[in-house]
């Protein structure tokens, strides 16, 4: 089989089972052992976020909660939206598409490599670019008078700019720029790849997406757009290379010690572009997500990794399993997506 055909068969699959009936054979639901699985995983992503931000969970009711297709966070309070930690369908793409709304696990789904390694990227690989907006809107507010609200200014290297204030961001970025300023009294000449900053707090979506940035949140802040190479830019593969192995390593390292991950680990690079995600950082990361076998959780691995866990579509309120194929693993950009969602 060609390997463009297999997403459009594999959607096309989905779509008929969710639309015609099935033999019973068909839809068995899932082993009691799985579903525990599933609900296990589920509860090592809420700790995962009770141990990052524990003032949110104070907010959310201990126990995660099954519902529509997957399991949630239900909050306290009336008016804010649950927060979903895994889809319990999985759902093909292609590969330049991103699954929106995305739950916590599509944002672990490829884990973040903190440290010298990851600057050169598999193509599809794009650690914590997909985000679970939910969760965002929790932590940092809703709507851009709710984000702006808690915005507050921090002195970044001389450059006054705005940055939310919750869960510890601005205080993350104030230790930053300490850092900043120890390495570049000196090596002075990585100032230029600095400053002058491009921009932090702005509401928009991420272009061409429909999906909030990480700026809107007040959590992103982007460095010197000189020095820092965009991929809708289009520039050349040889100056992308040149940018990947010449950005200076400590100013990366300053950033992801105080929690902040780095554009320039995607494939779809943003090299000026950092932005405060402690929960791809924690050390207790690699343990929260994994598939209903046990197995570490990563549905959007490189192009030559094996597809871990399976497919599946919902049909009459039941669950039907799909294996993955051989004429998968090609494919880098398999994630999780909900058909449906409780009520927001």
């Amino acid at each position: 089989m060609r390997p463009g055909r297999a997403p459009l068969l594999v959607l096309a699959g989905v779509l008929l089972l969710a639309c015609c009936p099935a033999s019973a054979a068909d839809t068995a639901p899932p082993s009691h052992g799985a579903a525990e699985k599933d609900k296990t995983r589920a509860a090592g992503l809420a700790r995962l976020l009770r141990q990052t931000y524990p003032a949110l969970m104070d907010q959310f009711a201990p126990d995660v909660v099954p519902g529509g297709n997957g399991y949630y966070l239900i909050s306290r309070k009336d008016d804010q939206a649950p927060i979903p930690l895994l889809a319990a369908i999985l759902v093909k793409h292609p590969p330049k598409e991103m699954p929106f709304p995305a739950t916590l696990a599509d944002t672990l789904a490829r884990p973040y490599p903190a440290g010298a390694g990851g600057r050169m990227p598999a193509g599809g690989f794009d650690p914590g670019r997909t985000r679970c907006i939910p969760l965002l809107k929790a932590l940092y507010g809703g709507s851009a008078e709710a984000v702006r609200a808690n915005c507050e200014t921090v002195d970044f290297l001389g450059q006054s700019v705005p940055f939310n204030r919750r869960h510890g961001a601005s205080a993350a970025l104030r230790r930053v720029a300490a850092r900043l300023k120890n390495h570049l009294a000196a090596h002075p000449a990585d100032t230029a790849y600095v400053l002058p900053l491009a921009g932090t707090f702005i509401w928009r979506p991420v272009k061409d997406t429909g999906q909030l940035s990480a700026h809107a949140f007040g959590i992103a802040i982007d460095l010197n757009a000189d020095r820092g190479l965009y991929w809708l830019w289009r520039p050349s593969p040889e100056r992308v290379t040149a940018v990947r192995r010449g950005y200076p390593q400590a100013v990366v390292d300053a950033f992801e010690a105080e929690g902040f991950i780095w554009g320039g680990k995607w494939s779809a690079f943003d090299f000026m572009h950092f932005e405060y995600r402690p929960e791809l950082l924690h050390p207790a990361k690699p343990h929260a997500g994994s598939d209903s076998a046990g197995r570490p959780f990563f549905l959007k691995g490189a192009p030559k990794q094996p597809i871990i866990g399976e497919a599946r579509a919902s049909c009459a309120g039941r669950t039907i399993f799909r294996p993955p194929q051989p004429e998968d693993t090609p494919w880098p950009a398999l994630s999780t997506r909900r058909t449906s969602l409780p009520p927001q």
